[in-house]
């Protein structure tokens, strides 16, 4: 079965968000909607300084102010319109919000209140997998996006995490098997 991401045309880019307030504290976001610490605005800074070469049309991101900031600051230096895709919000960890990270002990672990990897997965996957998503759109997202595309996308382990400001270009190798490269 071919794994198609919206109409896409390869290659397209993502972008994990620049460091949050509470990436830095080593705390879990989750829906928590926490800004980007400087540190974070000065990581946008810099990957919108490498991006206006890209040819980046549209940014898609996720409604968290972490993301949507990340996104504007890069899509202004690409002249590209940001478009807030509600689906595209991290994954909710329910009693986990706001907690040290140590606690998340397994990724698929489900705490009360939370979202299921399944029904977290579900959610973005359907949004990305109807967005029109034309030849070098970037999606700007976080650590659990990059995970659904990995796992949809049937590239490499949806366990490990995502750094903070990490540009990455996926595109279909002759085959048709998707892969990925930090940029």
């Amino acid at each position: 079965m071919e794994r198609q991401l919206g109409i896409c045309s390869p290659p397209f880019y993502f972008l994990r968000h620049g460091e949050s307030a509470n990436n830095q504290l080593d705390i879990v976001n989750g829906w928590t909607d926490c800004a980007l610490s400087e540190a974070g605005r000065e990581q946008a800074r810099g990957i919108a300084a490498t991006i206006g070469d890209k040819g980046i049309g549209i940014v898609y991101s996720s409604p968290l102010i972490r993301a949507r900031e990340t996104a504007e600051i890069v899509a202004a230096a690409a002249r590209a319109c940001v478009i807030v895709v509600e689906d595209l919000k991290e994954r909710n960890w329910g009693v986990l919000e706001s907690q040290p990270r140590s606690l998340v002990t397994d990724y698929f672990m489900v705490p009360e209140g939370a979202e299921s990897w399944e029904t977290y997965h579900g959610r973005v996957w359907g949004a990305l997998s109807a967005l029109p998503v034309p030849q070098n759109t970037l999606i700007v997202g976080h650590a659990g996006t990059m995970r659904v595309l990995r796992y949809s996308l049937g590239i490499g382990d949806i366990k490990s995490r995502i750094p903070n400001a990490r540009l990455l270009r996926f595109e279909k190798d002759d085959g048709g098997a998707w892969s990925f490269c930090e940029v």
